[in-house]
């Protein structure tokens, strides 16, 4: 009985739309059309194996783009509109902060107005619709990313010095130059102190940024930018020694890294107008699906 109910509510995301409500929070608009249209292309949809998720969007989405139907548009619709909220409360969760900062940002989809891409007006789920490759990422998976990457959202974040992007990236995409200059204008390091960051961080885009691209190579696409690998952080070491002649341990090579994207993340936070509040890389809680 309790499965069964876990069922009723997992298909109900196909045909419940969410959305705000005007006296706060969020409430859920259950949509006729799409109810219907799932129910009846779906009748097994709880008896399926693992996977059945990713067929239902593939087959939800090619309906919808190729087909032009509207009920299979709806569906995904209201899919989409669950991610959303999910993402919102888990990064408010993560942050200790309330949800309803951000989800007006984000949750701004209306079945009364259709997509129709003439229309300057885009909402967050037009987007995801709109450059969702079922062949390159899980629908789940491109949803939460563009969430994330919601510029009215990550203001919100950035405002309680929040800036949601993990070590790694923010080390990727920084160069030695712009470290020079942050380090020497903003925290007013010594040159020697700014020589040896310059020193690690030259060591670890030379290791990682080429297992980026051998990834690239493989998946066809990049992903995010995760946590060295054991192996990558040894990397780091050897080069260090062999080019600037620098003998480290491995822990100590990956505390001098994250020391630095610390440094780095409170300069952007502070620059962007936030508080100079620090947060790590994302919560893993936030990645599950």
């Amino acid at each position: 009985m309790l499965l069964d109910q876990i069922e009723r509510v997992m298909m109900s995301r196909y045909w419940k739309l969410v959305r705000l409500n005007p006296a706060g929070g969020v409430k859920t608009l259950e949509i006729p059309e799409a109810k219907e249209f799932f129910q009846k292309q779906f009748p097994e949809w709880g008896n399926c194996q693992t996977g059945a998720e990713t067929h239902i969007h593939r087959q939800l989405f090619a309906w919808s783009r190729f087909d032009r139907i509207r009920a299979a548009q709806l569906c995904l619709r209201c899919y989409i509109s669950h991610r959303i909220e999910r993402v919102c409360r888990q990064l408010a969760a993560q942050y200790d902060l309330d949800s309803n900062l951000l989800l007006p940002h984000v949750l701004d989809d209306t079945i009364d107005r259709p997509f129709d891409r003439q229309s300057p007006y885009r909402s967050l789920a037009h987007k995801v619709l709109e450059t969702f490759d079922p062949d390159r990422a899980a629908l789940s998976t491109w949803t939460d990313r563009l969430v994330k990457r919601h510029r009215g959202l990550n203001h919100v974040l950035i405002e309680h010095g929040i800036y949601v992007i993990s070590d790694w990236a923010i080390l990727n995409d920084t160069k030695p130059q712009q470290l020079r200059r942050i380090f020497s204008d903003f925290y007013h390091l010594t040159a020697r102190e700014i020589q040896e960051d310059c020193h690690l961080l030259e060591s670890y885009q030379n290791v990682y940024s080429l297992g980026r691209l051998q990834q690239r190579v493989q998946e066809g696409h990049l992903g995010q930018c995760t946590d060295p690998t054991d192996g990558q952080i040894e990397q780091i070491c050897q080069y260090l020694e062999q080019h600037y002649d620098k003998i480290r341990s491995p822990n100590r090579v990956k505390m001098g890294l994250q020391n630095i994207a610390k440094k780095l993340r409170d300069y952007r936070i502070y620059v962007r107008g936030g508080f100079l509040q620090s947060h790590p890389i994302d919560d893993p809680r936030v990645q599950k699906k």
